[in-house]
């Protein structure tokens, strides 16, 4: 008596399977995800870092722009432009929450400009960090980097220290530390109570 072999899989084998696949498929695009969000959130911190150096180097070495800060030299009735500050400001009132911006001020020294304090580059550039919820802080949302190497004042406080906290939905914290005496730092937190 010939016997009938069948070789292959059963429907049921077949469909636990799939249910695996399934699942292990899901889990790996939740995966992605988050590590997508957690790197946004890294590439945000280290954007902010960056515009914070640059707002620092900018201080440091003097630069203003010539014509919107003129230096007409020491002619009296004649204003003569300085660089007051490079300042780095978020969080504003016309700023968004994931915002901020760069910019240089001038003073007429003489005090004898119709307009004593000019800001520039006019208009200012907004910077955004589309994969970032918010910017969050400890003290203002100012940090005036002067020139000479002088340091940094942080409007409206008498810390020693500010903290800009980066958050997005990736449950990671990015804590960017900028102390009075110019020193910039950047943390990975754990928490949001950590961070500012």
């Amino acid at each position: 008596m010939k016997k009938n072999i069948f070789f292959g899989y059963t429907l049921i084998e077949l469909l636990v399977v799939i249910s695996i696949s399934t699942v292990l498929f899901f889990l790996s695009i939740a995966s992605y995800q988050t590590f997508n969000k957690s790197q946004a959130l890294k590439a945000g911190a280290s954007e902010v870092e960056s515009a914070l150096r640059e707002a620092q180097n900018r201080a440091i070495s003097g630069n203003k722009e010539e014509t919107s800060c003129p230096t007409n030299g020491d002619v009296d009735g004649v204003p003569n432009y300085l660089l007051r500050n490079w300042v780095f400001e978020w969080g504003s009132n016309y700023l968004n929450n994931n915002q901020y911006q760069i910019f240089g001020v001038c003073y007429d020294s003489h005090g004898v400009a119709a307009i004593p304090e000019v800001e520039f580059p006019n208009p200012k550039k907004v910077y955004s960090l589309p994969n970032i919820d918010n910017l969050r802080f400890n003290n203002t949302g100012k940090l005036n980097f002067n020139p000479i190497n002088l340091g940094v004042s942080i409007e409206g406080s008498t810390a020693n220290m500010t903290n800009i906290c980066l958050i997005n939905d990736s449950g990671k914290y990015y804590k960017i530390i900028v102390s009075r005496s110019g020193e910039i730092s950047v943390e990975k937190v754990t928490a949001p109570a950590t961070c500012l």
